[in-house]
């Protein structure tokens, strides 16, 4: 059961508001981080405006100069919130993504 008494496979009855939604599979780059990182050359963050961030290889494994796909809601957590709240998810287990190990 979840914690809202609704078993996991049951649709939710019209109406309902109590459902919970879980997002087991969801990223952030958290803004502190990638400033943490710019301030000793390894981003690039010039471009996150545009929702791209470049990495440094050490950092990121991936190729030099590779534009990196930023999206607000990736730093930014009332985006975030405004966008679960439209796909209707409830929680996100939030990890990193792959390509940024520090």
């Amino acid at each position: 059961m979840c914690p809202d008494n609704h078993s996991t496979g049951d649709a939710a009855a019209p109406g309902d508001e109590h459902v919970t939604a879980i997002d087991v599979h969801a990223h952030a780059m958290p803004l502190r981080l990638l400033q943490w990182l710019e301030q000793r050359s390894l981003a690039d963050l010039t471009r996150a405006d545009a929702g791209i961030v470049v990495l440094d290889p050490s950092v990121s494994g991936v190729g030099k100069d590779t534009p990196l796909p930023l999206a607000r809601s990736q730093y930014d957590p009332e985006t975030r919130l405004q966008e679960m709240d439209s796909a209707g998810v409830t929680i996100h287990a939030v990890s990193m993504p792959p390509f940024l190990y520090c």
